[in-house]
């Protein structure tokens, strides 16, 4: 009981340890000698909903091997968000943020566009692309969990929290539970059959996008099975993923969930193309299977695996070919 009251005491006066460990350190985002202000208003804040102030903070290191036992200096350039009214700064990754909003419906003026807030703590989340050091592809991020990482959705405590690392599925943009044809097996892995294995094969959705790839991909197995699907689509899921094939009321009805021209009859996909990245005579939902259809071949250059691409234990599936080999 001690202990408890112990704890529930230091939780209560927690602003106290705060206020003793500003006198003698700045707080982030506070120092102006050493940042500069680049935008304004630029996303809003969880905690007390107005718009926080994105800033660039220069800091030296300091390594060795500058020669005879000297040492080099170099600066580094990081960029946080601080809100003034909290007094309170946020780090972010390496990349250029962009506040990620979506359009109102009552209006085309961007103005009245609506932010996109992190369901957990009404951050607005930030879309991460290329820039500062960051050559990816692109992810989002909510400013406050990437440093203060949800344990309940995934969260570690070491921070660099992402919302693909996020098993929270009320969000559209985390990574782990978001999708209700998420663990539902398309089609059992070729490759893995082939070697006597079971493996099957699921749509999963990361920070490059939707993909689909081989359970035993974490296993001793190393299977490396992937088929990546184009990022035109918004969305991609498993056709009619939470109906149980088995209490579906016709044959037909079984049937037109899955491909019967392929082997096996692997699941088809139900894709959600974004608007205006798809040529105009495509249809804004296609439904197809992603082994056998010409348009997610041709129109969309899809590419499935072959057997020298397939990698299991750092080798080549087809030991035949070598680095050289013809793909």
């Amino acid at each position: 009981q001690k202990m408890k009251d112990c704890f529930q005491r230091v939780n209560a006066e927690a602003h106290k340890l705060d206020a003793a460990v500003a006198r003698h350190f700045q707080r982030l985002g506070t120092d102006d000698r050493h940042s500069t202000i680049l935008q304004q208003n630029f996303s809003k804040c969880g905690v007390c909903q107005n718009l926080m102030t994105l800033k660039a903070t220069m800091t030296t290191a300091r390594t060795t091997g500058g020669g005879r036992g000297g040492a080099n200096h170099h600066r580094n350039r990081s960029k946080l968000l601080y809100c003034e009214i909290c007094q309170r700064g946020y780090s972010l990754p390496r990349g250029q943020p962009n506040p990620e909003a979506t359009e109102s419906s009552s209006s085309s003026n961007n103005n009245n566009n609506i932010c996109v807030q992190c369901p957990i703590c009404q951050f607005q989340v930030l879309k991460i692309t290329r820039g500062d050091g960051y050559e990816g592809n692109g992810y989002h991020v909510c400013p406050r969990c990437f440093t203060d990482a949800p344990m309940e959705h995934g969260g570690n405590g070491a921070g660099d929290f992402r919302c693909f690392s996020c098993t929270n599925s009320e969000c559209s943009l985390s990574g782990g539970g978001s999708s209700s044809s998420s663990g539902v097996e398309v089609f059992a892995c070729p490759f893995c059959l082939g070697r006597n294995k079971q493996g099957s094969i699921s749509l999963r959705k990361n920070a490059r996008g939707f993909v689909l790839s081989c359970s035993n991909y974490s296993s001793v197995d190393k299977c490396q099975y992937t088929i990546w699907l184009p990022k035109e689509a918004s969305n991609v899921e498993v056709h009619d993923a939470n109906n149980n094939e088995e209490s579906s009321s016709s044959t037909s009805q079984q049937q037109s969930l899955r491909c019967r021209r392929c082997p096996n009859a692997p699941r088809k996909l139900v894709f959600t193309w974004k608007s205006g990245s798809v040529p105009p005579h495509f249809d804004r939902v296609h439904v197809c299977c992603v082994l056998c259809d010409a348009l997610l071949k041709e129109d969309m250059g899809l590419k499935l695996p072959s057997l020298n691409q397939v990698r299991i234990h750092g080798r080549s599936y087809n030991a035949g070919r070598g680095r050289g080999g013809r793909r």
